[in-house]
């Protein structure tokens, strides 16, 4: 192959992986910001108990991020046959150059996003809490500590 050939497809591959790492994240992201919504919204609608109020987010939140991980992505990188018959301008090639079955190409395409998108949603809210035991709490421990009058 020749340098320029090499070129193009590192640029192709790179730019390919950085935008499924991208829509990884902003599905990350919007699913922690329904977690926030969530919370406001069960607070107005005054359960007569606390479980009663975590019920509903629970469910609610499994619904939603399934859907905003999951389905979307798979809705939208499809290929349904009732699509075709339908204007271009209608849907902008949506639902028409998607994969007819889960294959090889999918999963490198689809797939790959849709299982770093799941392994996200597993570690991302863990951080906080975790950076705030191993990093906050000794500082402010010894901070403390300093502080203290013997």
């Amino acid at each position: 192959m020749h340098d320029g050939q090499c070129l193009a497809v590192a640029e192709a591959f790179a730019t390919a992986q950085t935008i499924s790492v991208a829509n990884s994240l902003v599905i990350v992201v919007v699913n922690l910001l329904l977690v926030g919504i969530l919370r406001i919204l069960s607070k107005f609608q005054r359960f007569a108990t606390r479980s009663e109020e975590l019920s509903f987010v629970a469910s609610r939140l499994l619904v939603s991020q399934a859907v905003n991980t999951g389905l979307i992505i798979l809705l939208v990188n499809a290929h349904f046959k009732f699509a075709e018959s339908l204007p271009s301008a209608i849907l902008g090639g949506l639902f028409v150059e998607g994969f007819k079955s889960f294959d090889s190409g999918w999963y490198a395409a689809v797939g790959v996003g849709v299982c770093f998108s799941a392994t996200m949603n597993v570690v991302v809210p863990h951080v906080l809490p975790l950076l705030e035991y191993y990093v906050q709490r000794p500082f402010y421990r010894v901070w403390c500590q300093a502080q203290a009058t013997t």
